[in-house]
């Protein structure tokens, strides 16, 4: 007898069941590619923000640097207000340093602002007083003070009144002065008490060098000046 040998039977490609099964194969590979498409643009919208923060958080470190870094020291001068009790101290200050021989020909000695800015610091505690607000102090308001009494003591049409210490002129003079010369608004018809500090303080240190002398006007750095009151 002849043996028989049995063959597994292929199934036909043509048939509707390997269709099926071709099309279940195909899908799976377009799911798992789009599965693999997706966590690809998840990594990278990650790994972007992460770098967008990043960039961002540095970005904004140097601006809070740079804001540091740019706040200027004359702000500092700036929110030092004066009071009139200041203002008085500084001026006498100023005096006895000239009256001890530390104002020279081109002004004070470096070490007078210096010395004036610690004697105010001891007067009124708690205020921060540098050099250079003392510095600032004396030739922003002080300096431009006298140079404006000086303008308008000097010009035509103006006369002192020594018992008042008060600048005098006709309301017509005045006002054609200040046109040309608004800083010395103040002397109008205002008492100048605080003048012979003042006067010490910048006599022969003017631009012309020369004070419009009036009889009496001069005072010796020996008199006894009276209490000095400064109003605002």
């Amino acid at each position: 007898m002849e043996a028989q040998t049995s063959e597994t039977p292929q199934p036909d490609a043509s048939s509707p069941r390997a269709h099926q099964a071709a099309g279940c194969v195909s899908t799976g590979a377009q799911i798992a590619g789009a599965l693999h498409k997706l966590i690809s643009l998840n990594q990278t919208g990650a790994r972007t923000q992460q770098s967008s923060q990043a960039t961002g958080t540095n970005s904004q470190s140097q601006n809070n640097q740079t804001q540091i870094e740019d706040s200027p020291e004359k702000d500092k001068t700036k929110n030092l207000i004066w009071t009139a009790g200041m203002e008085r101290s500084a001026l006498e200050m100023y005096v006895k340093a000239v009256e001890s021989g530390k104002r020279g020909e081109a002004g004070f000695k470096p070490k007078v602002h210096q010395s004036v800015a610690i004697e105010l610091a001891k007067e009124f505690p708690g205020v921060e007083f540098t050099v250079g607000k003392v510095k600032s102090k004396f030739n922003q308001t002080f300096k431009k003070v006298w140079d404006a009494f000086l303008a308008c003591k000097g010009a035509s049409g103006f006369g002192w009144n020594k018992a008042e210490c008060m600048v005098t002129a006709s309301e017509d003079v005045w006002n054609s002065f200040l046109v040309s010369h608004p800083n010395a608004k103040r002397f109008k018809n205002t008492p100048f008490p605080e003048y012979s500090d003042y006067q010490v303080i910048f006599e022969g240190n003017t631009a012309s060098g020369v004070l419009h002398a009036h009889p009496g006007m001069r005072l010796s750095l020996h008199v006894q000046r009276p209490y000095l009151l400064v109003t605002t």
